[in-house]
């Protein structure tokens, strides 16, 4: 099983999770644990930085509309941050476009959750 190392961090009270590595069914669980536990924790906003993804399946892909829809009955905002082209063109053909804000920086994602 390939891992996934997730780090977090708190910025101006939004949370950053940063998934390294390949992000598949094998560890899309982990991710979701990491992202719910987030929700409850009442942050404003949450920001997933795709900096270090090599690979997102389709348990990956779910795992973020799944946690989407729960933000948004928290009345909190996702935001992606991502400037991996394949990853942005997995995005783009997938139509996550149409459903989240996606930056090319943590930075500019910030910026969107103001």
């Amino acid at each position: 099983m390939d891992a996934v190392d997730i780090t977090t961090e708190l910025i101006d009270g939004v949370l950053v999770l940063s998934p390294a590595g390949r992000l598949d069914s094998n560890n899309a669980a982990l991710f979701e644990d990491k992202l719910v536990e987030s929700i409850e924790k009442g942050e404003k906003a949450v920001i997933i930085d795709f900096a270090k993804t090599s690979y997102i399946s389709s348990g990956g892909l779910r795992v973020i509309i799944a946690v989407s829809q729960r933000l948004d009955k928290a009345q909190e905002k996702m935001v992606l941050a991502c400037s991996n082209p394949t990853l942005l063109q997995l995005f783009k053909i997938s139509g996550f476009e149409m459903l989240f804000t996606i930056c090319e920086s943590v930075e500019d994602a910030l910026k969107a959750c103001e």
